[in-house]
C-alpha cells in the first residue's frame, strides 16, 4: 500500500508567526524545518505501522521545496522534493494514481477564516476562491486534484478552523487538531511530545479504515471564480487564456475541472507580479 503525504508549513505543530516561522530567511523558520520533519515523521509511523510499504511525500510549502530536513525522514519516505513549477500535471497525475489515500499534513484554513491561524488561500493572497460558486481554500482544491484521480482524503493535521474546514467538505476523516487558533497569528499549541503521539495514532486508524473514505469530486464543467486584492492583480491574470473579467476584482473560468485547475495557477502566477 502506497499513500500519499501533502504538506503544508502552517498548520503544523508550533508554527503560529506568519512571517518570522514561514519565511526562508527568517530567524524562526529553522525551528519550524524541525518542528515539520517531527510531524511527518509521526504520520509516517504510524501510517507504516497500519501496513503502509510506502509514503510519497509532496512539499507544498511556497512552491519552493527543502522545508524538511531530508536526512531526518523515516525511511519509508520518498521525498517529492523542488519548485511546483517543475512538476507537470501530467507527472503527477501517475503519482496520483500510483496510491491509496492522501493525508494532508499541516494544512491552514482559507483567508477569512475567523480565528483560523494563517489563514490564507495561496500566495500572492486572494481575497475569495470560489469553485462552482463554494468558497473553497487549499484544503479543498488539494482534495479536488486528488478526487479528480480517484484518491480519498483519509487524514488532516491543523489548527481547529482548518479540522472544522476538512470536515464540511469530506465528513468523518481522521484529523488532528495540533493547535487553536486565537486569532491570525496566536493560538494554544500543543507541545511536540504530545501532537506526534496523536498524529501517529490518528495516521494508524486512517490506514485502518482506507476503505471508509470517498475521493472529493467536483462537478464538471467547473466555474472557478478569483477575487483578487487590487485591480492590478486582476489586470495581470487577465492574461490567462479564456478567462473573463466579472469586475474590478474578479475573474472566471469554467471548463472541465483539470483546465479550470491549471487556468486557476495560471491567473495566480500572472498576478503574483503585481503584489
Amino acid at each position: 500500500m502506497r499513500i500519499i503525504i501533502n504538506f503544508d508549513l502552517e498548520g503544523v505543530t508550533g508554527v503560529v508567526l506568519e512571517t518570522e516561522q514561514t519565511g526562508r530567511s527568517e530567524r524562526f523558520y529553522e525551528q519550524s524545518r524541525v518542528l515539520s520533519t517531527g510531524d511527518i515523521n509521526a504520520v509516517a509511523r504510524g501510517a507504516v505501522k497500519a501496513g503502509v510499504d510506502e509514503v510519497y511525500l509532496i512539499d507544498s510549502h511556497a512552491g519552493w521545496g527543502q522545508n524538511l530536513i531530508f536526512e531526518k525522514l523515516e525511511e519509508e519516505i520518498r521525498y517529492l522534493n523542488g519548485r511546483s513549477a517543475s512538476r507537470p500535471v501530467s507527472v503527477m497525475s501517475e503519482v496520483y494514481q500510483s496510491c491509496d489515500a492522501i493525508f494532508l499534513v499541516g494544512l491552514h484554513p482559507m483567508r477569512g477564516t475567523h480565528r483560523g491561524v494563517i489563514e490564507h488561500t495561496f500566495l500572492p493572497p486572494i481575497n475569495v476562491l470560489r469553485v462552482n460558486g463554494v468558497p473553497m481554500g487549499e484544503i479543498g482544491i488539494n482534495a479536488a486534484i486528488a478526487g479528480h484521480f480517484g484518491v480519498p482524503i483519509a487524514f488532516l493535521s491543523g489548527c481547529n478552523k482548518a479540522v472544522e474546514e476538512s470536515k464540511a467538505h469530506f465528513g468523518d476523516i481522521e484529523t488532528v487538531e495540533v493547535k487553536k487558533g486565537l486569532g491570525r497569528t496566536s493560538a494554544i499549541l500543543l507541545p511536540p511530545t504530545i501532537s506526534s503521539k496523536l498524529l501517529e495514532e490518528s495516521a494508524n486508524r486512517a490506514v485502518k479504515r482506507i476503505k471508509d473514505f470517498k475521493p472529493f469530486e467536483i462537478k464538471e464543467p467547473t466555474t472557478i471564480e478569483i477575487e483578487f486584492q487590487h485591480t492590478g492583480m486582476a489586470d495581470a491574470a487577465e492574461m490567462t487564456p479564456f478567462s473573463k473579467r466579472v469586475d474590478g476584482l474578479t475573474l472566471k473560468f469554467e471548463g472541465p475541472f483539470l483546465e479550470a485547475y491549471k487556468a486557476l495557477q495560471s491567473m495566480i502566477r500572472h498576478a503574483s507580479s503585481q503584489r
